[in-house]
């Protein structure tokens, strides 16, 4: 064996050794590609100098303009919206304005990525990434939390009973109902535009928004154990070819009573809170000055429901029968728009 291993070495070695330059991790269409996704969150100099050894990133599903100001670009999915929203606020950033100079945001510790569906390692945004540098060492601990993690991080700041009962029912009730309601709208060129990198990237992406769709509605049916409270709306978009062929007796009973319940159980829950902040004399849930976690969450489902409202069936007219809704999220996304 050591024979023939010499005998291929020296034959090699009769051969001219060619060494080629490393390939460059950054190329220009690349940079380009990321500046498109990546937009900093606004700081004062201030701030700046305070979170100069904390730096984000969070990853959200893609944006679009904002209602209250275009120059502003959100994402329309509650969930990355709320917790942008939160973020923001805990870190004193505003929205990213496109106007802005670079040399204003260029040393913002805060950064929105647009991503796909399927960046995150659990299949679901938004995902934050967190760089703490040390003051000694100056080494870089990077730690990434997924939406689960997420969440509970929110959840553990709020020690009112009352405001985590209300969270507890934006986050199943209403989150059910706006996903219902997408499914049920059958948009599919809503839907990608929503949840996958369509209108970021230039090139025609009719036949992949096709082929991709079904993916994207599995993934969606899987947020935040929304196939666990609604198995048989999961099973409708199941990417699973066998398992949708299998479906048990009086399914289309059950699938249109379960769509009908994430309707009128949203519906119901959105005039509670509507004749809540309409009897209530503050501006926010426990204080005209300052909102608190669940201000920031029904604001972000709020918005989300009446920006869609035109395309959407089952959210037309919410902001007419809500109007202190729409008026409390005005509020608060105003206290993120400095």
């Amino acid at each position: 064996m050591s024979q023939i291993i010499s005998a291929i070495n020296e034959f090699n070695s009769r051969f001219p050794l060619v060494k080629y330059q490393s390939i460059s991790s950054e190329s220009d269409s690349f940079n380009q590609l990321i500046t498109k996704r990546q937009f900093d969150l606004r700081q004062s100099s201030e701030d700046d100098e305070k979170n100069k050894f904390s730096k984000f990133k969070l990853g959200i599903y893609n944006v679009t303009p904002f209602s209250f100001d275009e120059n502003i670009l959100v994402t329309l999915d509650p969930l990355c919206l709320s917790t942008m929203l939160i973020l923001a606020a805990k870190t004193h950033h505003s929205l990213h304005h496109l106007r802005s100079s670079r040399t204003d945001a260029s040393t913002s510790s805060g950064v929105v990525l647009v991503l796909s569906y399927s960046a995150s390692p659990d299949g679901e945004l938004p995902i934050l990434i967190e760089d703490e540098v040390n003051r000694t060492t100056r080494k870089v601990k990077r730690k990434t939390r997924s939406t689960s993690v997420i969440n509970n991080f929110e959840l553990g700041n709020v020690k009112d009973p009352k405001e985590l009962m209300y969270i507890k029912l934006v986050d199943t009730i209403l989150f059910d109902f706006f996903i219902a309601a997408l499914a049920a709208s059958h948009d599919q060129k809503l839907i990608m535009r929503l949840y996958s990198l369509a209108g970021i990237e230039e090139k025609e992406r009719g036949i992949f928004d096709k082929l991709m769709y079904p993916a994207v509605m599995a993934h969606l049916v899987k947020r935040f154990q929304f196939d666990v409270r609604n198995p048989t709306i999961a099973l409708e978009y199941n990417g699973n070819t066998l398992i949708s062929w299998i479906r048990p007796k009086y399914y289309t009973q059950a699938l249109a009573e379960e769509f009908e319940r994430c309707q009128n159980e949203g519906i119901e829950t959105l005039l509670q809170f509507e004749r809540l902040y309409a009897q209530s004399g503050n501006s926010f849930l426990s204080s005209n000055t300052k909102p608190c976690i669940f201000d920031y969450k029904l604001a972000a489902m709020v918005y989300c429901i009446c920006d869609l409202e035109e395309v959407v069936e089952d959210f037309s007219g919410i902001k007419q029968k809500c109007p202190s809704l729409f008026n409390h999220c005005e509020m608060v996304m105003r206290t993120v728009m400095k």
